[in-house]
């Protein structure tokens, strides 16, 4: 997958608000609007990287509860 494997949500809403003061002070209509859609991409970055550490977490979750009793290697 791509970037948002490598950086936490935080980092990429950081960026998201960087592009966003950006845009604020920006006086060219056009460009004020290309930073702004370029910091919802940012926030949209945040989400899948949430989403990534969900699933993650979901998933060492089920690891631990299966356990080796629900693998067939426990005791009978």
């Amino acid at each position: 997958m791509g970037s948002e494997w490598l950086h936490s949500s935080k980092y990429w809403r950081l960026r998201a608000e960087e592009f966003r003061s950006k845009a604020d002070a920006c006086q060219f209509p056009q460009t004020r609007e290309t930073l702004r859609d370029i910091a919802n991409n940012y926030n949209e970055l945040a989400q899948r990287a949430e989403q990534v550490v969900t699933l993650a977490e979901l998933d060492k979750d089920a690891r631990f509860k299966i356990g080796p009793r629900a693998r067939g290697r426990g005791d009978e």
